[in-house]
């Protein structure tokens, strides 16, 4: 199934996969289901007679296991398609256009590169916490020399300007000689890549580091509950959901800090 960047319409992403699973054996039924909504209004989609919400939209990129990118640019789309006025089109297709070309600078630099050396990239940002939390520090104003990092996070200067280095050559910072930048590109693990749930035990490492503080801006809880799975996934949806709108809300903001957030929630 080619990628939801192929297409400029959520309707036509939608013809495209529906005639790719029915290929394969598959039915409409199942989509609609997972969407949680009945297949004959899904029919009534697929005819261009009514609209998908933004819950179905999201329930379905969840179905599909899209990334934050995938699942932002076809909500766009469903937003486009929905939207009532002139201003809110042109708004949502200035939205779009940036997407796509956001994912065309992605898919530049990725393709770049040999298999080997993306390889490498995702070892070496997962094999500890120091990295990635380098790499988003140079996204802060006041975070773009080595010692300003160094300091903030209580790190070995020649450590931070080791890492600085190697970024530099995977093409993750660029240098002035005076400061270092972002370049405003993310790596991304493979799905069901054994490196992603290595990452993620890191970001854990760091909520676990942070719990010994006990600042007053932290926000530490957790809760073990016995519930049915129904209500399991209704909670999940709203997780999910509050994912989305961290990323709608951060993604526009002046970086000054780092930060970290972290979601867990599975059954025992």
């Amino acid at each position: 199934m080619e990628s939801v960047f192929k297409s400029l319409e959520y309707l036509d992403y939608l013809l495209k996969l529906v005639g790719f699973r029915r290929s394969r054996g598959q039915t409409r039924a199942e989509l609609a289901n997972a969407m949680g909504c009945q297949a004959a209004y899904f029919s009534q989609v697929l005819k261009g007679r009514v609209h998908l919400t933004e819950d179905h939209g999201l329930k379905l990129c969840e179905f599909l296991d899209f990334n934050d990118a995938e699942t932002e640019y076809f909500l766009t789309l469903l937003r486009l398609a929905r939207a009532g006025t002139p201003q809110l089109t042109r708004y949502l297709q200035q939205e779009r256009a940036k997407l796509l070309e956001k994912n065309k600078e992605v898919e530049r630099h990725v393709a770049g590169r040999k298999q080997g050396e993306r390889d490498e990239i995702t070892f070496y940002y997962s094999s500890s916490w120091i990295p990635s939390v380098i790499h988003i520090a140079t996204s802060c104003e006041g975070l773009r020399t080595a010692s300003a990092i160094a300091e903030r996070f209580g790190l070995p200067e020649d450590v931070v300007e080791h890492h600085l280095r190697q970024m530099e050559k995977y093409g993750l910072v660029e240098s002035d000689k005076k400061s270092w930048r972002h370049k405003g590109f993310s790596v991304h693990f493979p799905k069901g890549s054994h490196l992603d749930t290595q990452f993620q035990t890191t970001r854990r490492l760091l909520a676990m580091n942070a719990l010994s503080f006990r600042r007053k801006d932290q926000l530490h809880y957790s809760v073990l509950f016995s519930t049915d799975a129904k209500t399991h996934a209704a909670l999940r949806e709203i997780l999910v959901k509050t994912i989305d709108d961290l990323h709608r809300i951060v993604e526009p903001s002046p970086g000054e800090d780092v930060y970290c957030f972290c979601i867990d929630s599975f059954r025992v």
